[in-house]
């Protein structure tokens, strides 16, 4: 019965489409423009003196920062679970059996531990490795895995603010930007402007480090 056949296919779409990553992505983009939005709120403001205008970019940033961790650790967990990409399913290391749920995929994941960190690439593509060698993560994250370090330096300063992080907070906004260090406030960097790496606009740190990130989730999730 083809009414039969073709109600078959809609269904098993529907499905495959329900067990996509691509979701994450809208839903990542829209927590960036949620950081960005605070800022240019400041902006538009006369009530914010130069400094308090500063930590707020600070503020908006960890928010950033915060959701890209959050869809590294959202995506890989559900392509454990077996959902898909663009690329298809990804395929898991030898000897892994595929967790049936999301929940079980979490515990695959976590190894008996209380928690994963996800803001070192570096880790997150040596954690890919062991579970899914020719995973997403990997190939992004090693493609990128520099700019992505220095903007997790940027995040590990504003968070802790020792004299280690703010060393490494100057030599990523130093490679980043080509400029002299920023003084002791990484807002100053994240408010203060550059080049789209795509669309050539002109922007602030803040908001181009967010169009890099959401270029790189769509490569992952999308």
């Amino acid at each position: 019965d083809p009414s039969a056949r073709n109600d078959l296919f809609s269904r098993l779409r529907l499905a495959m489409a329900a067990r996509s990553t691509a979701f994450l992505v809208p839903q990542f983009r829209a927590q960036l423009s949620e950081a960005e939005d605070i800022a240019s709120t400041v902006e538009a403001s006369s009530n914010f003196v130069f400094a308090k205008r500063l930590f707020v970019y600070e503020a908006a940033y960890l928010l950033a920062f915060s959701a890209w961790e959050n869809l590294l650790e959202q995506s890989f967990v559900r392509f454990l679970a077996g959902y898909r990409n663009t690329s298809g399913v990804i395929a898991l290391a030898p000897g892994i059996a595929r967790p049936a749920t999301l929940a079980s995929a979490v515990t695959l994941m976590l190894g008996g531990k209380a928690y994963k960190l996800w803001h070192n690439p570096a880790h997150v593509i040596s954690r890919g490795q062991g579970f899914m060698p020719n995973g997403p993560h990997q190939a992004v994250l090693t493609s990128a895995q520099v700019d992505i370090a220095d903007f997790a330096a940027i995040r590990h300063y504003i968070a802790h603010r020792t004299p280690d992080s703010r060393s490494k907070f100057v030599t990523a906004a130093q490679r980043l930007s080509g400029a002299a260090p920023f003084g002791t406030r990484a807002g100053r960097f994240l408010r203060s402007s550059t080049i789209d790496s795509v669309t050539g606009n002109s922007v602030t740190w803040l908001q181009r480090i967010c169009a890099d990130l959401e270029r790189y989730a769509k490569q992952i999730a999308g």
